[in-house]
């Protein structure tokens, strides 16, 4: 049969195809002034398929592949699937290299179409056929980049694919640059996708360490609550694996912690566990980082802060995620220790960041008011027994709403034991309380230990058929940990941040 189609079938129809394509004037089979397209369309497609795996045939066929691919008008809608049947046919067949790389440029010239339905066959093809001649369609580049703001989400979506498809060594920061400021302002939809892909291009192609880095951060960050969990487990485990940027890359989570949109969950759950692992970091040679934009909060350097007096300063929350000893500026201790005295109010604490010492030597601990924001108020109190921390938390619901599902979730560090007791109730009406009890054992006597990190989320009813839940909020907490040396400084920690809510049905 391979012998028959080569010697007989495609010969003539090769000889078809270019008497259709010279011959005059047909008023029978003209459209649009192209001779029988249809005819042409069905030899297209025959020639496809005989010369598929067939070097001759594939061979005799090339010179009238060319001549129709230059000589069919493409102004008109009926040329142009005359020239996607021809695209098609170069892009199967063994042709010569010349052939694909003039196939790949009738596709760049669809993409500039106004039609968008053709601009979208472009980028499906360019996608089919971008491993066949990588180089031919990294010529349509720029194009293919202009796709990723067309007013089509189609066309966007296939953009972007294609946009990943042409990442390689040479082209990584460029590409990069183009996909997070499409994921910026992307659909909710295409933002766990694009931020995964990413992830994966970067871990594949970046030039060095501190680059990707900076990427990964820089995809959460545009991602906002929609990053998967696989980027959030990447981009921690980047960082913890590589020791010697892990300064530069504590530095620039705070900084990103320092005037980041709270609500964005991921980027506050990195910036937590890598200042909790490596919060020392901070004030050991902190490299600067990158000027804040003018319009942001600008973001000062622990370095600086840890000099200051205030104790409002975000140095204070610095000085907690630290275990400090005689070693610490003098500076810095005055500043701890001016909170070290009771005050009238020094048990409610703002809705921000604060460290607030409290002392080992007693048994018992000065309660705090953890949270009271959103219509719920969580106070705390502290007990030491030997190497066990008891935390008595004492939730009052303080909005006017019901509130259902009440839950309270902490973690610990890995040398911490943590036991939740059940509590009270998981409902509170109006100006009703629940309690619970944690627990946190101590078994060593180390110094290293940092925080417990406690969530709780609510949910209420504001009313008969109006059901909307009040926003859920993360609290973190470090608190006294019993059976540490004496000369350990320990703090309590509160970060506080609102979470999204769910609007009215």
């Amino acid at each position: 049969m391979q012998i028959l189609s080569t010697v007989y079938i495609v010969p003539n129809l090769v000889r078809i195809l270019k008497n259709l394509i010279m011959a005059g004037y047909s008023p029978e089979h003209d459209v649009q002034g192209v001779s029988d397209p249809f005819l042409q369309v069905k030899i297209l497609k025959l020639l496809r398929i005989l010369g598929c795996g067939d070097s001759d045939a594939s061979e005799t066929m090339n010179d009238i592949l060319a001549q129709v691919a230059t000589n069919t008008e493409s102004s008109k809608n009926v040329g142009n699937a005359i020239l996607y049947e021809t695209v098609l046919s170069i892009m199967d067949i063994k042709s010569e290299s010349g052939l694909r790389v003039l196939a790949i440029n009738i596709l760049g010239r669809f993409l500039l179409n106004a039609d968008k339905n053709i601009r979208y066959v472009a980028l499906n093809t360019l996608l089919r056929v971008v491993h066949a001649d990588n180089s031919a369609v990294q010529r349509h580049r720029s194009t293919i980049l202009e796709c990723l703001k067309d007013a089509d989400i189609s066309i966007r979506k296939r953009a972007m694919e294609l946009c990943f498809a042409l990442i390689n060594g040479n082209n990584i920061r460029t590409m990069m640059k183009e996909l997070l400021t499409f994921l910026e302002n992307a659909e909710p939809e295409f933002k766990a996708t694009c931020s995964s892909k990413c992830v994966l291009a970067a871990e594949k192609y970046s030039p060095n360490v501190r680059w990707h880095i900076d990427t990964l951060l820089k995809v959460v960050e545009a991602a906002g609550n929609h990053v998967p969990d696989d980027v959030v487990s990447s981009t921690i485990q980047l960082i913890s694996e590589t020791r010697a940027e892990q300064a530069y890359a504590v530095g620039e989570l705070w900084r990103h912690l320092s005037v980041a949109q709270l609500e964005f969950q991921p980027m506050i759950q990195v910036s937590t566990w890598c200042i909790g692992e490596f919060g020392d970091l901070l004030l050991n040679g902190l490299e600067p980082g990158p000027t804040a934009p003018s319009n942001t909060t600008t973001s000062t350097s622990p370095a600086q802060l840890s000099h200051t007096n205030n104790s409002s300063s975000p140095a204070l929350l610095l000085d907690g995620l630290l275990n400090n000893t005689s070693s610490t500026t003098t500076t810095t201790t005055a500043g701890i220790a001016s909170l070290s005295t009771p005050t009238a109010n020094s048990t409610t604490l703002p809705t921000n960041n604060f460290i607030i010492p409290q002392s080992l030597s007693q048994p018992s601990v000065p309660g705090i008011v953890a949270y009271d924001k959103n219509g719920m108020k969580l106070d705390m109190t502290f007990e030491i027994q030997d190497s066990v921390t008891t935390i008595n938390m004492l939730a009052t619901n303080t909005s006017l709403a019901q509130v259902t599902d009440f839950l309270f979730q902490a973690a610990v560090p890995k040398s911490l034991q943590l036991q939740m007791m059940t509590p009270s109730s998981t409902s509170m009406a109006p100006s009703a309380t629940l309690t619970q009890v944690i627990k946190v054992n101590n078994p060593s006597t180390t110094e290293d230990e940092n925080a417990v990190i406690m969530a709780s989320k609510w949910f209420g009813s504001t009313g008969p058929g109006r059901n909307k839940s009040l926003p859920s909020s993360s609290v973190a907490v470090t608190p006294p940990v019993a059976s540490m040396s004496s000369n350990h400084n320990p703090h309590l920690l509160l970060l506080l941040h609102p979470q999204s809510t769910i609007p009215d049905t």
